[in-house]
């Protein structure tokens, strides 16, 4: 938040360190040190420094900051969507859209039954051509995922909560999406400033089970912090499910010849 803060012009920031305030002295930080404290905890409690990175938490700013810098002009297939689809009448569903490496747009909206969000994702799929639409079709998503194939729309069903593809290293499929998008944070991709996404990428933490597998925090647990489900990081997330490869886009372009594809701006006049 207080990173968010600092970049937008509408909000008030001012940060106060332990030595504007003077209410602890250096005797008293240092006490804290010799029982243990890291300095990365050191620099977030008593100097307000927001861009170092707690223990637990999953995804740090400094990935956020490498994505956020790469520039990269010609975005690339595959074309992959990931959607995440609203639970409850008050939740909203987040539609990620990546090209290759570079997050192209990321759209929510509410109020909408699956038969209203399948038809608005294969409005927008229309434009794109998305070669794949990863969606977490626990609950109401399923019903999505079935209309988007009726429709002719190559569309995935993930099930956030089975099995990893590498169930040596994480709990979930949850948590493989969320440890391949940081990966592709950290080496080679390419978003752009936005706040809300930016808030969802850093709010999980984690964990490891009783078999050393990662394990991310779950909805729950993060809203009793005062953390809101990240629905846009969960809808970025869905875009890593399953590996799609440049080869396999090509084959379903060979499918779908008279298709127009638009790589530029899937949203148009949405």
């Amino acid at each position: 938040m207080a990173v968010m803060a600092q970049k937008n012009p509408a909000w008030y920031f001012e940060r106060l360190t332990v030595e504007d305030t003077r209410v602890l002295n250096a005797e008293h930080i240092q006490e804290e040190r010799l029982s243990g404290m890291s300095e990365d905890k050191i620099q977030q409690e008593y100097y307000c420094s927001f861009e170092a990175a707690e223990a637990v938490q999953f995804i740090t700013y400094e990935h956020l900051q490498q994505a956020l810098e790469r520039v990269m002009e010609d975005p690339q297939r595959p074309v992959i969507f990931g959607l995440d689809v609203a639970r409850f009448g008050d939740d909203r569903s987040a539609l990620a859209m990546r090209h290759g490496d570079k997050l192209m747009n990321i759209i929510t909206w509410q109020g909408l039954d699956t038969m209203q969000t399948a038809s608005k994702v294969a409005e927008i799929a229309d434009r794109a051509r998305p070669d794949r639409i990863f969606v977490d079709g626990v609950g109401v998503g399923g019903g999505v995922v079935d209309r988007l194939r009726q429709l002719g729309l190559r569309a995935v069903d993930v099930n956030a909560g089975g099995r990893a593809t590498d169930q040596a290293r994480y709990y979930n499929k949850r948590a493989e999406c969320w440890g391949r998008m940081r990966d592709w944070l950290k080496d080679r991709g390419a978003i752009a400033a936005n706040a809300e996404l930016e808030f969802d990428l850093l709010g999980p933490e984690y964990s490891y089970d009783a078999n050393n597998r990662i394990q991310l925090e779950k909805k729950d647990d993060m809203k009793k912090r005062g953390i809101p489900s990240p629905d846009l990081g969960d809808a970025l997330a869905l875009t890593f499910a399953e590996r799609v490869s440049p080869m396999m886009a090509s084959l379903a372009d060979q499918a779908d010849q008279n298709s127009h594809v638009v790589l530029t701006d899937p949203l148009g006049g949405f």
